[in-house]
């Protein structure tokens, strides 16, 4: 047995990363899905920050200056994967692109609802 962890994502960022996989298979040339897959990448680690942190911290039931605290940092966080993810993406050949596809579809767990 494997254990994972996982986060909910919303329909419109799950259709979009679906749209990516399937464009990053189907394009002869991927390349021009660069920017794209930068900005999916932003999406997808805020989204799981703020499903780990924001979420747990209110949960919890912490206090204002934790909660903001709490957002600063993750901001700060998202800010500088930000700029690493893009600097990546920016030179990335299309079998990399693929092969960002393939990690992709490796992290996706349907749960039914």
């Amino acid at each position: 047995m494997k254990i994972y962890i996982a986060a909910p994502l919303p329909d419109d960022l799950a259709q979009e990363l679906d749209r990516f996989l399937a464009d990053a298979r189907s394009l002869p040339d991927p390349t021009s899905l660069r920017e794209k897959g930068a900005d999916l990448i932003i999406r997808l680690t805020n989204q799981c920050l703020d499903h780990y942190f924001l979420r747990g911290v209110e949960r919890l039931g912490l206090g204002m200056i934790s909660r903001q605290a709490t957002s600063l940092g993750l901001k700060s966080a998202s800010a500088g994967i930000g700029l690493f993810v893009r600097r990546i993406a920016g030179s990335m050949t299309g079998e990399q692109i693929r092969k960002l596809a393939d990690l992709m579809e490796e992290m996706i767990l349907e749960v039914p609802e």
